[in-house]
């Protein structure tokens, strides 16, 4: 009687684990959208500064060497004359409790003395696809914000060293 009250037992806690497995699964991709409000999708951010297309170029490759970490995987494209610097990363976005990486695009546009950031979602790092649940996009737009902060501060706030 007891070898098969073992192999029941087994069987009771590999088949509850099957179905937590499962459904905890089921829960994150249910979660996850398969589309965004174009609103959501995409946030701007637009800056004025008293320096020159150059200088303002210069020190946005600065800031995205900073802010990633490695700087050459993610920048897609560098063109000092155009103005535009085009990044693609990968942040983590809270879903449930785990969390997913998250594809975004970052076009930096700069002319004389302005400066656009655009970010837009591009798609959540799952099996099956689809974007970041609506209870997640606070977090998204705090993250974003807090790159635009820190890039304003890296365009700001040449130190003496960086003046050499």
């Amino acid at each position: 009687m007891f070898p098969v009250f073992n192999r029941f037992i087994f069987k009771l806690f590999v088949g509850v684990n099957f179905a937590f497995i499962v459904g905890c699964a089921a829960m994150i991709d249910s979660a996850v959208r398969t589309s965004i409000d174009p609103s959501e999708q995409t946030v701007d951010f637009i800056d004025t500064c008293g320096l020159n297309k150059n200088q303002i170029y210069d020190r946005t490759l600065s800031w995205a060497t900073q802010t990633y970490n490695s700087s050459k995987n993610v920048i897609d494209l560098k063109d000092r004359d155009a103005g535009m610097v085009s990044i693609n990363a990968i942040m983590d976005v809270a879903v449930g409790m785990t969390t997913l990486p998250c594809k975004y695009s970052l076009q930096i546009r700069i002319k004389d003395g302005k400066s656009k950031m655009t970010f837009t979602i591009i798609k959540m790092e799952t099996e099956y696809g689809g974007y970041p649940p609506k209870t997640s996009m606070a977090k998204i737009n705090s993250d974003f914000s807090a790159m635009h902060s820190s890039f304003i501060n890296a365009i700001n706030n040449q130190t003496k060293a960086d003046d050499f």
